[in-house]
């Protein structure tokens, strides 16, 4: 374990990692419970954010122009505490636009592609 692991109090999973294992884009069912069990610090990045704000703005009115109406990033930001297990499951999509019956959650992605996170489902009235 990398010296820089601080062990959490209490699990704490992110969808976009549990996403990721379902979909089988990520095989390594022992990473994420690290990630679940232990802290790390974030790396440094050079990820530039802007040809994703760019994408997302484009979806955001996109959506709106066919009438839902649209929340993004922060504004969906969710923490969900187990009542059965001690976990806190945790998540953020970048989209989530509602008409009438439909909800459709998105996550946008940039780079090499990701099918993890590309949700749209029917509430059930």
């Amino acid at each position: 374990m990398p010296a820089q692991a601080q062990k959490r109090l209490n699990p704490y999973a992110t969808v976009t990692g549990i996403a990721e294992l379902l979909a089988t884009e990520k095989d390594c069912l022992h990473a994420l419970w690290q990630r679940t069990h232990y802290h790390f610090e974030k790396q440094h990045s050079t990820y530039d954010p802007s040809e994703h704000e760019e994408k997302l703005i484009q979806r955001a009115v996109q959506l709106q122009n066919e009438g839902f109406t649209v929340y993004v990033e922060n504004q969906n930001s969710f923490k969900y505490k187990g009542q059965t297990f001690d976990i806190c499951v945790a998540g953020r999509p970048d989209i989530i636009a509602i008409k009438d019956d439909w909800a459709v959650v998105e996550d946008i992605k940039t780079g090499k592609g990701c099918i993890s996170l590309w949700q749209i489902h029917q509430i059930e009235s």
